[in-house]
């Protein structure tokens, strides 16, 4: 918590402040205070962390709403390739079909090793 003990001398664009005081006990210096408070004044500069309103709401709702559109045609992209995938699979054999192949490779290898016998040298 800050405490707005604050004289402020606006000049043009030049702000001071007379009297800053740090009431959180995180020992922030003058400057950084000066820096959060000029965040607040202009929110569009602010890092926009969440919480409070006001003007810098707006930005976030809209950083928020192009962020979810690119979501969303991200999204589209990895449906198609979902459904593309889904193709393919359903072209693998099951385990039935697994099964002939193996028994087949089996019944070829059992037929040739009995035409061709292994000789002794």
């Amino acid at each position: 918590m800050i405490v707005r003990s604050v004289n402020f001398l606006a000049i043009g664009n030049l702000t001071m402040a007379n009297n800053v005081k740090d009431m959180t006990g995180a020992g922030r210096s003058i400057d950084d205070i000066m820096a959060q408070v000029e965040s607040l004044q202009n929110p569009d500069r602010a890092s926009h962390s969440g919480g409070g309103g006001g003007s810098g709401m707006e930005y976030r709702i809209r950083r928020l709403e192009e962020d979810m559109s690119e979501l969303k045609s991200d999204m589209k992209i990895v449906r198609s390739d979902l459904a593309e995938l889904k193709g393919k699979v359903s072209l693998l054999p099951g385990y039935p079909g697994i099964a002939s192949i193996m028994a087949l490779v089996g019944g070829a290898l059992l037929i040739v090793s009995r035409l061709f016998p292994a000789g002794t040298p």
